[in-house]
């Protein structure tokens, strides 16, 4: 007996085949509609890195002028706290990992060297005064001093250099900082400060 075209018996084979056709293409619609998340997810990172990295940008001429007041008012025996507001770089500490595997290896480098040498100049700064203090007064520290103005005379074209790699991240265009496309051997044999 049949009932419609199919024949009996074979109509639970039909709703069989129907069901693993549907879950076939549940399965692919989640996985596409995953993947279009997590490329607009890391894609908006992305922007937010390069947004704070431009306010990183805007913030060195705030830092060198506290720097050149510092170094001022150390010529004058006076010691001008060096704390400031910090670098910003809570998308990189919290979503670089995420971010990492789609940048190129010369925007991973910049990155990572441009935010440990922010934090080196956060650090240094922030220092400096209870460094200063803690020495007490005399021989002591007059060396504290000297040393932490030959640290913060160091930070200023520190502070250039990282605002050339910034700018050449957010241009899309990385500078190559630690010189991958030298060969090793060739890089070991060559003096990098010179150019």
């Amino acid at each position: 007996m049949h009932y419609g075209c199919i024949p009996v018996g074979q109509e639970n084979d039909m709703d069989a085949l129907f069901g693993i056709i549907g879950v076939i293409l549940g399965f692919l619609l989640g996985a596409f509609y995953q993947e279009f998340r997590e490329k607009d997810t890391r894609k908006r990172l992305c922007a937010q890195l390069r947004e704070e990295l431009k306010a990183n940008m805007y913030a060195i001429p705030h830092k060198k002028a506290t720097i050149h007041s510092m170094l001022l008012a150390l010529k004058e025996r006076r010691i001008l706290p060096g704390e400031s507001v910090p670098f910003c770089d809570a998308i990189f500490a919290h979503h670089y990992p995420t971010v990492a595997p789609f940048l190129s290896q010369k925007e991973r480098n910049i990155l990572q060297v441009v935010y440990a040498n922010l934090a080196t100049v956060d650090r240094t700064m922030t220092a400096f005064e209870p460094a200063v203090t803690a020495a007490g007064s005399g021989d002591a520290q007059e060396r504290v001093m000297i040393a932490f103005a030959h640290k913060l005379r160091d930070l200023l074209p520190a502070l250039d250099e990282q605002e050339n790699l910034m700018k050449s991240f957010c241009a899309k265009d990385p500078i190559d900082v630690f010189h991958m496309d030298m060969a090793y051997e060739e890089l070991k044999r060559a003096d990098i400060r010179k150019g």
